[in-house]
């Protein structure tokens, strides 16, 4: 539930004035415009369920707005180095482009790139700046195209400051620099307790005619690979912060790695090995993995966090597909 910042009173829908004491209520401006998208989400919805209807999958329909609503999360894909700042302070906040700039983290950045992700950034209103990108998730590996750790975020935390759009923003814009537009259709946004029929509105033919089971929905979902270009996905803004406690799971994924290490460093991770830590981190820089070696480092306080780790196995083509 959203609540008022001036007067303290729950808004239902949110909205950026409060009904109640008539001041503005803070609620970030991307959540104020997917509620306001409401109703013309849940009209496409209401065609698609009326198709479902008339094929006699009715039922289906139900169990799969079920099915996701139960299964979805959020992730985002970062360096290992981006988590590694993370983990070493509770107090350290994942950033965006725009607070890298402030902070002049970032020189000689080309102004169109600026001025092309200012542009994406109004469709979120007033706060567009603020927010940070990541993607509807079943429990892949994510966006691998913006980095080999997935970490997935704890679903309480962001529930409630969390918007969805259809697809990548960026996709939205049309037309080449300086000659540029964006234009975003009625219907497309979402909060939590919609994305799932969002999900189904966009994916429900191919739901329709493919046989499902959660692997092959998860891949609809979320497809990446090393051109982000080729990404395909429904994209998540998340209002800040998003620190050390929001994180729920990291899914480590790099190709190089040997699947007999990933084995081992999961084995370690679940207390089912004798191996001793220090011992590992050497393996890992063996195999010139001096990033999981520095993941590994952390591995009490992950641990004490109860913050799921796991090196994924399998190769890249084969796990983004």
């Amino acid at each position: 539930m959203w609540k008022c910042k001036e007067c303290g009173d729950s808004i239902n829908p949110p909205s950026d004035i409060c009904t109640i004491c008539g001041k503005p209520t803070a609620i970030y401006s991307n959540i104020v415009f997917a509620s306001e998208d409401e109703p013309e989400l849940k009209n496409r919805f209401s065609k698609c369920e009326a198709e479902y209807q008339n094929t006699g999958k009715k039922h289906y329909c139900d169990e799969l707005i079920k099915f996701l609503e139960e299964n979805i999360s959020v992730s985002i894909n970062m360096r290992p180095e981006s988590l590694i700042n993370i983990l070493s302070d509770p107090r350290i906040r994942y950033v965006n482009l725009h607070d890298n700039i402030r902070a002049k983290a970032i020189e000689n950045l080309d102004s169109r790139i600026i001025a092309k992700r200012l542009m994406v950034d109004s469709v979120f209103g007033i706060d567009g700046d603020k927010i940070n990108y990541g993607a509807l998730n079943l429990g892949t590996i994510g966006l691998i195209s913006y980095g080999k750790c997935c970490v997935f975020l704890k679903n309480e935390e962001i529930s409630n400051r969390v918007s969805f759009l259809e697809e990548n923003s960026f996709s939205y814009v049309k037309g080449s620099w300086p000659s540029i537009n964006l234009s975003i259709p009625y219907g497309i946004r979402a909060l939590w307790h919609t994305v799932a029929i969002l999900t189904l509105v966009k994916h429900h033919k191919e739901f329709l005619s493919s046989k499902l089971n959660k692997e092959v929905i998860s891949n609809m979902i979320l497809f990446s690979e090393v051109n982000r270009k080729s990404d395909r996905y429904i994209e998540a803004q998340i209002c800040p912060p998003i620190i050390l406690s929001t994180i729920d799971k990291v899914l480590y994924y790099e190709t190089e790695i040997p699947p007999e290490m990933a084995r081992l460093v999961n084995s370690y991770y679940k207390s089912k090995t004798s191996i001793k830590k220090k011992d590992l981190i050497k393996l890992c820089a063996s195999i010139d993995e001096e990033y999981l070696g520095d993941l590994l480092s952390f591995e009490s306080k992950i641990k004490k966090l109860d913050i799921e780790f796991e090196v994924v196995e399998i190769a890249s083509k084969e796990s983004s597909l």
